[in-house]
């Protein structure tokens, strides 16, 4: 799900394609997804893609307009080294207790800022104008449960 940052509201969903590799106990996947901003203005996207507790995301990949975002894992150390040479990211709208956005409206609240297991939220640094799209590759790996001969 793509969600404006600032009001939580679901950005519609035009189109979904999941590729799936499935071996004794182990599940890979990648999920490619175009969202549409159907709102009257532009929001800063927030993706919030489900996982199980000892599921990972591998990579993700955006497209918004002619900006593309990229995640990888690395090391800390690597991640270190990373952010002394890179640029701060823009400002994104932080939400305030009050549930007011520092950027004009809207009131999603901060519970994505907290870890969620169960949950990916990656906030995308790039507004998405109305009526415009947003593409997301994403690419995850889950354990399966295989007891008895049987995966669960």
């Amino acid at each position: 799900m793509l969600v404006d940052i600032g009001t939580n509201q679901p950005l519609r969903l035009d189109k979904i394609e999941m590729g799936l590799e499935v071996h004794v106990s182990t599940m890979f996947g990648k999920a490619v997804m175009t969202f549409t901003n159907n709102t009257d203005k532009a929001v800063f996207p927030l993706l919030k893609f489900p996982t199980k507790e000892s599921g990972s995301i591998l990579y993700c990949w955006a497209k918004i307009g002619n900006a593309f975002f990229e995640t990888n894992v690395m090391s800390a150390e690597q991640a270190g080294k990373a952010a002394k040479k890179g640029k701060a990211p823009p400002e994104m709208p932080r939400p305030t207790e009050g549930g007011e956005e520092s950027r004009g409206g809207g009131g999603g609240g901060d519970d994505w800022q907290k870890y969620n297991p169960n949950c990916f939220n990656l906030p995308l640094g790039s507004q998405i104008a109305p009526g415009k799209d947003c593409t997301i590759i994403v690419s995850f790996f889950e354990p399966l449960d295989f007891t008895n001969g049987a995966v669960s």
